[in-house]
């Protein structure tokens, strides 16, 4: 069979659709009502294709025309009557004499299948056809047609009215098209946890991958927490969902090396918590100048680069089929009878059924723009790193003197709290600061050097109990915003995909409603 191209009618086509009818019309009159005289003209193929157009703007129907390799048409095919809320569509399709019986009129449908299931969503097709028309009604059964009732006085065929019968096609059901906003990790944990899903994601960021507050974290995995907590449960299934991840992400791992933490009296504290004393203390962490009498000890805790995280959950999400586009703001959104349908972008509308907002500090404002009221405020933090000898800490070290980690490079991370904007508490004054805590701390410290220094901006509701789930406010739009992020992104992903793509709530996520703010 020559090559073949189907693609949507255009007005530059009336003249090409106006010679094959001329060319076809006694052809199709075997089979299907006349057309009256005054649609085979200039002005009546003009109004014709002027029509389909209209309607195809509207969304009521989808016109293609067939062209062969010469740019010739051949053949015409269309979605009629769409109803985007039932789900239904009628196809029809025409093939000019030259090419019946080569596959085309097949080739036609399938292609009208795909467009209904993947470019409009729908969930089932339906088509006509007279009895005779043996010819028709194979290619209708060899696509999956199947025959429904009869259709009396179907057409008038060459003066005599004919009956014929319904035939109809149950879709399959499309992958559901997700918006995630955000590439921080926990963008990257709910596109690869999505895309694992059958889901077909894109994922839309305005900077770079883990630009935001995923660069400036100190990246703790741990399940403590102070007092009765409303996430306990969430908290409580975060080791478990990072260990799953790295079974299952190339290039994602976690040094679970666990924590110490003393001085602090913070009262965070965890299942797998172990009060030890100050010989064990040695053993963990030989380098420290003076071991305190005793210290919590929480084995099972770790950290991650989560820069490198984010890249490997990106990278897996994008082999199951993700898109990421980098440096594309969302500007605004689009809407049909009240629901979200897509995300406008300076190069266009990207379409969707479901938007993620994961976009850490500026998810706010991107709620804003829907009308919805979220008090998520940008909590600063100062975020440290260091060059240093490798082996001086070997897991985390949380005290009153200082929060630090180390990477088998011998890079050293810390975290301080931020105070002021005061000069002697910008970042570079606080690193030299810190610099010389650890030094007292640690034997073998002295060569330590400041290399980076930053204020962090994490995503803190205002009652402190992470926003998830969909908005009240507007249909279609899903919430994901918190601190930790990097802590909870791995169990956030595995329950709010499941929330998203399987419609499974999760009582972990509970407490977390964006509906809790409406009382405010």
């Amino acid at each position: 069979m020559s090559t073949f191209t189907i693609r949507t009618l255009r007005p530059d086509d009336a003249a090409p659709v106006l010679a094959f009818e001329q060319a076809n019309r006694a052809w199709f009159e075997r089979h299907i009502d006349r057309r009256p005289d005054d649609f085979y003209s200039v002005d009546g193929i003009h109004a014709h294709v002027a029509q389909f157009l209209e309607e195809h703007a509207q969304g009521r129907m989808h016109p293609c025309v067939i062209v062969d390799e010469h740019g010739q048409l051949i053949g015409r095919a269309n979605l009629k009557d769409i109803d985007r809320k039932r789900g239904v569509a009628e196809v029809g399709y025409r093939i000019g004499q030259q090419q019946a019986g080569r596959g085309l009129a097949t080739a036609a449908l399938q292609y009208l299948i795909a467009l209904a299931q993947d470019e409009w969503r729908l969930s089932s097709l339906c088509a006509y056809a007279i009895d005779g028309n043996g010819a028709s009604i194979r290619v209708l059964e060899r696509c999956g047609f199947a025959q429904g009732m009869a259709v009396p006085d179907i057409a008038l065929v060459a003066g005599k009215v004919v009956d014929g019968h319904a035939y109809a096609l149950e879709l399959r059901a499309a992958p559901q098209r997700i918006i995630v906003i955000g590439a921080g990790i926990v963008g990257a944990s709910l596109a690869y946890h999505l895309a694992s899903k059958g889901a077909q994601v894109t994922v839309v960021e305005a900077g770079g991958i883990a630009s935001g507050v995923t660069g400036t974290s100190f990246a703790w995995i741990n399940a403590s927490c102070a007092g009765k907590n409303p996430i306990a449960a969430l908290r409580g299934g975060a080791i478990a969902a990072w260990r799953q991840l790295e079974t299952e992400v190339p290039g994602l791992t976690v040094r679970w090396h666990g924590a110490l933490s003393y001085g602090t009296q913070d009262g965070r504290v965890s299942p797998s918590c172990i009060l030890i004393e100050r010989a064990r203390i040695s053993q963990l962490e030989p380098q420290l100048r003076q071991p305190p009498e005793q210290a919590l000890y929480e084995p099972e805790q770790g950290a991650l680069d989560a820069v490198a995280a984010t890249h490997a959950l990106l990278a897996a999400a994008q082999a199951l089929g993700a898109t990421v586009r980098t440096h594309t703001p969302v500007l605004g959104f689009a809407f049909q009878d009240a629901k979200v349908t897509g995300v406008e972008t300076a190069a266009g509308v990207i379409e969707a059924d479901v938007i993620v907002l994961a976009a850490g500090t500026g998810t706010a404002a991107l709620a804003q723009k829907l009308g919805a009221s979220l008090p998520i405020h940008a909590s600063p933090a100062i975020f440290l790193r260091y060059q240093a000898p490798p082996g001086l800490v070997h897991g985390i070290i949380s005290s009153h003197v200082m929060e630090v980690r180390q990477a088998e490079d011998g890079t050293m991370l810390a975290a301080e709290d931020y105070v002021d904007e005061a000069p002697e508490n910008q970042p570079a004054a606080i690193a030299q600061r810190t610099a010389s805590a650890i030094r007292n701390e640690l034997e073998g410290a002295e060569a330590i050097a400041p290399a980076f220094a930053c204020i962090g901006l994490r995503p803190v509701p205002f009652d402190g109990v992470p926003v998830i789930g969909y908005l009240p406010q507007v249909e279609g739009v899903y919430v994901c915003a918190m601190h930790p992020g990097v802590m909870l992104a791995a169990i956030v992903g595995q329950l709010a995909s499941g929330e998203i793509a399987d419609g499974q709530p999760a009582s972990a996520l509970e407490a977390c409603r964006p509906a809790r703010f409406l009382a405010c």
